[in-house]
């Protein structure tokens, strides 16, 4: 009788043991699976986020749209992105080989102007009868400035410091500005901090140079009003 009393505790111990790891073993498989939840929720919040920030980024794109259509608008902007990143290369190589040739010339003529003169008054007997020849000098700068933005121009060119807030599409905002006075942006740089952005434009007129200078100041003051109303808004 003792015996089957101790086999009879032996086996309820054992089926308890039993019991006791599959309640364990499911709480286990339930804690995993919450941790498992609670990753893909954080994996589909992490992706929903980046996606709005994509869609802040890209221009004229409904406020509503689908993660695909997202999509295929950033590639096609970004295709236009690098396009138009193509172009200005272009205008600006020729740019600066078309000023680079007109430096040349100018310090060519200068030259010249300098040997005549010399020639002239060596050969000369009488230095009353010297007249100095009128020498190419370069154009003055005209400078303007508020608070967040400061211009200086000199005949076909300008220089444009702007300082202004953090904004979505700013250089292009910029470009696009410029672009309707016919100005091209030959180099350009940019420092961000915190919240503020400062750029810094070498311009030039692309409907060439003028003998009167007047109309390009104008020009590019009417521009840099219209910035000013864009930094401030």
């Amino acid at each position: 009788m003792m015996t089957d009393a101790r086999m009879t505790i032996c086996k309820d111990r054992k089926n308890k043991g039993i019991i006791e790891e599959g309640h364990k073993r499911k709480i286990d498989d339930e804690q995993e699976y919450e941790v498992h939840l609670q990753t893909e929720r954080e994996r589909r919040k992490k992706m929903k986020d980046r996606f709005n920030e994509l869609h802040d980024l890209i221009p004229n794109i409904p406020s509503k749209a689908g993660k695909s259509t997202i999509v295929e608008e950033a590639t096609e902007y970004i295709k236009k992105l690098e396009e138009t990143l193509k172009n200005l290369e272009e205008k600006k190589e020729r740019k600066v080989q078309s000023m680079q040739s007109d430096i040349t010339l100018q310090s060519k003529a200068t030259s010249q102007s300098r040997e005549e003169f010399i020639a002239n008054h060596v050969s000369s007997n009488s230095c009353s009868n010297v007249s100095l020849p009128s020498l190419p000098y370069p154009a003055t700068f005209h400078t303007w400035t508020s608070s967040n933005i400061t211009l200086s121009v000199c005949g076909n060119s300008a220089h444009l410091s702007i300082c202004s807030p953090r904004k979505p599409r700013a250089f292009t905002s910029l470009c696009f500005i410029l672009e309707k006075y016919g100005i091209e942006v030959m180099t350009s740089s940019l420092f961000a901090c915190a919240d503020k952005l400062l750029f810094n434009l070498l311009l030039a007129s692309s409907s060439g140079s003028s003998g009167n200078q007047s109309p390009m100041e104008e020009m590019y003051k009417q521009a840099t009003e219209e910035i000013i109303m864009w930094v401030t808004s």
